[in-house]
């Protein structure tokens, strides 16, 4: 058994395939302005990435395995404008393999996605990890309390919400360079990583 990580699937969210450029677009869906051409076009890649999303995450994944999901599971209803698929999240999850724990996201409030909180804190190898939809440099998302406790008593952070922007990152203080590490798909070759992928990335990373 494994334990993954992964990010911002955003499923049912068809403009997340033009932002994240996500390799799901068919020519002619969007118009010369970058615009899709119908509602019935972005629906369609919608259903396209989802079929293709939860096909290259059970490629990795077993049934017994864990998943911890960091935010942005899915999208329902519209998104600037878009109409997403109506699918619900317990459908998304029966069609997946492995286990999932859902940590909130800003794109998950009235999707009907029941994330269990919006942070933990985990042991990873020989490190402890904070984990959060949002990175730390975001910090009006953080009590201080919390900020401190995460900078004085954890390792590094697991985190998404930004896509294409970073794989990692430093947070720097005064007195410490934290880092900040992506686990977003679109960070990943739309795939998820498991436990030992991370501390290997971490290390590496680490030691720049």
């Amino acid at each position: 058994m494994k334990r993954f990580f992964t990010a911002d699937l955003h499923l049912n969210h068809a403009n997340i395939v033009k932002y994240c450029n996500r390799p799901y677009l068919h020519k002619g869906d969007l118009d010369d302005n970058g615009n899709w051409v119908s509602n019935e076009a972005a629906l369609a890649c919608a259903e396209r990435m989802n079929v293709g999303l939860i096909h290259t995450l059970n490629s990795r994944i077993k049934p017994e395995d864990q998943v911890i999901h960091v935010g942005d599971f899915m999208n329902r209803g519209s998104v600037k404008g878009v109409e997403g698929l109506k699918v619900k999240p317990i459908n998304h999850i029966d069609e997946l393999n492995g286990h999932w724990t859902l940590l909130s996201g800003n794109h998950d409030r009235n999707n009907g996605v029941k994330p269990i909180a919006r942070y933990m804190i985990i042991n990873i190898g020989p490190y402890i990890a904070f984990v959060s939809h949002y990175p730390i440099e975001n910090m009006d998302k953080f009590e201080p309390a919390l900020m401190n406790y995460i900078l004085n008593c954890t390792s590094f952070q697991i985190c998404g919400h930004v896509h294409t922007a970073w794989k990692y990152k430093f947070y720097n203080t005064s007195n410490k360079r934290y880092l900040m590490y992506n686990v977003g798909i679109d960070a990943h070759k739309l795939m998820p990583i498991h436990d030992a992928e991370i501390i290997g990335d971490v290390e590496k990373i680490k030691k720049q």
